[in-house]
């Protein structure tokens, strides 16, 4: 009897490799899932900076067809951005995905605001330009190189 029960095939898995399979899965999970949340933030700055692109050859091609209507600094703003939609150069008002859609533009970054179209904030060319509003209210220049275009 005791012969039969020794040659009994054993099914299933101790707790002990249980135990191993899941720290191996959470040492797993702790490498991997940091990646993934720095990849939505890094998306939507790629995006803004494509939308600043695109936006901003929208603007100087206005600029270019209509030399008799080009922005001008006693213009306001948003009255220049709901031109670019009307005549077609822009399909509507943009999202700044950082400031949580926002489509709003200022001459300063402040709460709310998605969008600058003010003269460079560190000086030098004072030509105007547009600039999104990062996720800390500051300047997002938008080619990468750390200073305002």
């Amino acid at each position: 009897m005791l012969s039969h029960i020794s040659q009994r095939v054993r099914h299933g898995f101790t707790l002990i490799e249980i135990l191993i399979v899941v720290v191996i899965l959470g040492i797993l999970a702790a490498i991997v899932i940091p990646q993934f949340t720095d990849a939505a933030g890094e998306a939507n700055r790629a995006n803004l900076q494509s939308q600043l692109q695109t936006i901003r050859s929208q603007i100087e091609l206005y600029n270019v067809q209509n030399p008799q209507d080009a922005y001008d600094e006693n213009e306001v703003l948003p009255d220049f951005w709901v031109k670019l939609v009307e005549f077609n150069y822009l399909q509507r008002s943009p999202k700044n995905p950082l400031q949580g859609g926002s489509t709003s533009v200022a001459d300063a970054p402040g709460a709310g605001v998605g969008w600058i179209w003010a003269t460079t904030p560190t000086g030098g060319d004072w030509s105007l330009n547009l600039y999104a509003v990062d996720e800390n209210d500051g300047w997002f220049d938008g080619d990468g190189d750390g200073e305002p275009d």
